[in-house]
């Protein structure tokens, strides 16, 4: 899978990503709404793990998600504190393990995101 980790936090959307790549998927950041839509237009994206609260025009991405027709395909993964307003996304609660993000990619995207083993916390 094509997976783009949108988090403002550098060292989590960098763990994230490199035991994604472990696992076998081709991985994107960005540290922001605006980079992250632009990317969305340009790559093929099978999911995107979001915070909409700590990212810079985090609720404005995940709206325009949602909203372009050429984009609503993309399987969303809310990782925050708070649950929030996003009913077609699979939550993710933050403190999380990394199984935790795996079965949220699966539950998102309908199909397996890695075997499950012990790969701790994010």
């Amino acid at each position: 899978m094509t997976i783009l980790v949108l988090d403002d936090d550098a060292a989590l959307r960098g763990a994230l990503s490199e035991l994604l790549r472990l696992e076998g998927h081709r991985v994107l950041q960005a540290d922001d709404g605006t980079r992250a839509l632009a990317l969305a237009r340009v790559c093929h994206l099978d999911a995107v793990l979001l915070d909409p609260e700590t990212v810079l025009h985090g609720r404005r991405c995940l709206a325009r998600l949602r909203a372009d027709p050429a984009l609503s395909g993309i399987a969303l993964v809310v990782m925050s504190a708070a649950e929030p307003d996003a009913p077609d996304a699979v939550f993710l609660a933050k403190p999380f393990t990394f199984d935790g993000v795996l079965a949220a990619l699966g539950h998102a995207t309908g199909r397996s995101a890695g075997p499950p083993g012990d790969h701790g916390t994010a």
